[in-house]
């Protein structure tokens, strides 16, 4: 990590976590619900592009943070303002989950917004394109789906350290922090994904699924590649949900030749600086 932490008190926290001395691009990562920027570390520590300055972001659906982003507020001025913390905004931003929707939905407007990337990684998003893609059955098993996921995440980054009953007790902590109107800001998210007017995403994106994910399943991030206008989709192999962390290696390789694919929107990028 570069440099000390900023405030932690604060809705959303920037961090430059790795820097460069010659600088062609800047990376920011956004996590998803009831994560920190901590799911990026394995990632972030294998970046194999020397001239990529990483950041990442604290975002209020972390899980040490009070929880009034789940009443009402625009969950999409957050990501402006994660992207704004980024000296001349990001090149690229690499989005897990919740928050590659909420990246969607930030994008998904007639008028590019101020700060918006030149390309956007979607990682685990969810997507549906039609409402009648959603059922009552869906409802009846999303909130049991909502903790396989939390407990997929607690069992990823504990890495088998925690015995059966301590890892219960750690889901069930989580999904209480979460709790039900952060469960529902989520849903209402999902729900809302066949009116994301995804033909106006006017940047090349990456589309990252687990071949193993089971919510959501590989099937809907094929969807989503298929109805932007520029996207490419890459899945991985005996990855789930947070292939960031079960696949590092493989994981940062797609991402970051992806980035070298994308022309740098200034040449100031490839001035050389002393960091």
């Amino acid at each position: 990590m570069s440099g000390p932490r900023p405030d932690r008190t604060a809705p959303v926290v920037v961090t430059r976590r790795r820097a460069a001395h010659v600088v062609h691009r800047r990376i920011l990562f956004l996590h998803g619900l009831g994560n920190s920027d901590e799911v990026w570390n394995a990632a972030i520590a294998r970046w194999p592009d020397p001239h990529a300055e990483l950041w990442s972001a604290d975002l209020p659906w972390r899980l040490d943070f009070p929880g009034e982003w789940r009443h009402g507020a625009d969950l999409t001025g957050y990501l402006a303002e994660a992207t704004a913390g980024v000296p001349g905004t990001p090149d690229v931003v690499v989005a897990h989950s919740f928050a590659a929707n909420l990246l969607l939905e930030w994008l998904t407007v007639p008028v590019r917004p101020t700060g918006a990337p030149a390309g956007a990684v979607l990682v685990s998003p969810f997507y549906r394109p039609s409402p009648d893609a959603f059922g009552w059955p869906d409802l009846e098993r999303f909130p049991q789906t909502f903790r396989r996921v939390i407990e997929a995440g607690v069992a990823v980054h504990s890495a088998g350290r925690l015995a059966p009953q301590r890892l219960d007790d750690v889901v069930a902590r989580v999904c209480d922090i979460v709790g039900p109107y952060g469960w529902a800001r989520f849903l209402q998210t999902y729900l809302a994904t066949p009116w994301l007017r995804t033909e106006l995403v006017d940047m090349p994106c990456l589309v990252l699924a687990g071949a193993d994910d089971f919510c959501p399943p590989a099937a809907e991030s094929i969807a989503l590649a298929g109805a932007l206008p520029d996207a490419r989709l890459h899945t991985f192999p005996d990855g789930g949900h947070f292939a960031m962390v079960e696949r590092p290696d493989a994981f940062a390789a797609a991402v970051a030749t992806f980035c070298t694919t994308l022309r740098p929107r200034s040449p100031a990028l490839f001035e050389e600086k002393t960091v």
